[in-house]
């Protein structure tokens, strides 16, 4: 691929190293008449000749390992850029499937559904649903991946059920108040590993 600069093209590096390719093998051959000059005709005017084209060798090859160090790079953070991205869209993924598990989950609730098979799932689910977003609006900056921007569990229920399984109580004055629980400790989520290839701190080859 050619990459337009103010200055003109220029050649990327894989047209770089083939065009450096042509070249050591036009000095190969160059060295190899002077050789044949040399050692098999005796002539002493391809000594010079000789020496230039071993030099020319050397340095053309010492230039290919440095284009081939510079493409081995390149290509090492594309793959980087490429695991990252596959990180991030199964964050996102999981993002919206436990956000959808949980409208979901609130609405059987409401509808009836026996909570001490469903409430455990729910709560799990919601308790995801934050730690992703936690992880996520810091990468994406994305305003759905904030937290605070997320209904609490206590709205997708609503009051009457949010009373039933302790998430408000009344206050003095009658009105509902939220129960505050202490935050819970870090956890091993089964994508945690996924974060960490996204904020580009764990490569996977």
């Amino acid at each position: 691929m050619t990459t337009l600069t103010a200055n003109g093209p220029k050649p990327s590096l894989e047209d770089r190293l083939a065009a450096l390719d042509v070249k050591l093998a036009i000095a190969q051959k160059f060295w190899r008449r002077s050789a044949y000059q040399r050692h098999v005709e005796g002539r002493i005017d391809a000594i010079d000749a000789l020496r230039t084209n071993r030099r020319v060798i050397a340095d053309l090859e010492r230039e290919r390992e440095e284009l081939q160090a510079a493409l081995a790079e390149v290509e090492e953070q594309a793959q980087t850029a490429q695991a990252r991205q596959a990180a991030m869209d199964d964050l996102v993924n999981r993002f919206q499937i436990v956000s959808r598990l949980c409208i979901e989950g609130a609405q059987a609730l409401k509808d009836g559904r026996r909570g001490d098979e469903l409430w455990p799932t729910l709560v799990a689910h919601d308790a995801e649903r934050f730690a992703l977003a936690s992880i996520l609006h810091p990468l994406t900056g994305k305003a759905d991946h904030r937290g605070s921007s997320l209904p609490p569990l206590r709205a997708l229920i609503g009051e009457e059920l949010s009373e039933s399984y302790g998430l408000v109580k009344r206050g003095a004055s009658g009105d509902l108040v939220a129960i505050r629980k202490p935050p819970s400790g870090p956890r091993d989520w089964p994508w945690s590993r996924l974060v960490s290839i996204a904020r580009g701190e764990v490569v996977t080859t």
